[in-house]
């Protein structure tokens, strides 16, 4: 019987510890996550994805010749679904996701060292560039997605042809 308690009693301290680690460890993850700013950096990216999204998709249907009602219709499909994104997905969500990525990925030590760094001059300079940064690979993602578009189409236009002729072949048989 006193052993029983003896174990338990090892046991119990042993798991507030570790808990106790972990809450220190989920900390250290919300304090990188809250100076990166990157509730910031979550509201620009969604409005990144919905404004390349709409160029893109625009650029697409009036080469193919789609009215300006078709097109009309898709912005306001976009951003339509982009709010609905926004009100489902807020970022107090996406922010427990973050912390909890960083605490899974990261060991306490890590995320200190990343949080120290980061709290440093050059390391606020890397936050404050990484919207420039970002926009401009975006930008660049883009630019490279328009010009290769063409040879997509063509791709899927082939295995779509390709596809209805297996379908005609077993409809056949």
């Amino acid at each position: 019987m006193k052993i029983t308690h003896i174990v338990l009693f090892i046991m119990l301290s042993f798991s507030q510890v570790f808990a106790g680690e972990t809450n220190k460890k989920i900390e250290v993850a919300e304090k990188l996550v809250d100076l990166f700013h990157m509730d910031k950096m979550y509201t620009r990216l969604l409005d990144q994805i919905q404004s390349s999204e709409i160029a893109m998709m625009e650029s697409m249907y009036k080469e193919e010749g789609a009215s300006d009602e078709i097109i009309k219709a898709y912005k306001e499909g976009t951003e339509q679904t982009m709010k609905v994104m926004k009100k489902t997905f807020p970022w107090d969500k996406m922010k427990a996701m973050l912390v909890s990525a960083h605490a899974e990925v990261y060991s306490f030590d890590e995320m200190t060292a990343l949080a120290n760094f980061y709290q440093t001059p050059i390391g606020q300079k890397c936050i404050d560039k990484q919207p420039q940064l970002s926009a401009s690979i975006m930008q660049s993602t883009q630019a490279f997605m328009m010009k290769i578009m063409p040879e997509i189409k063509k791709e899927l236009k082939l295995n779509k042809e390709k596809l209805n002729k297996q379908l005609e072949k077993k409809e056949g048989a």
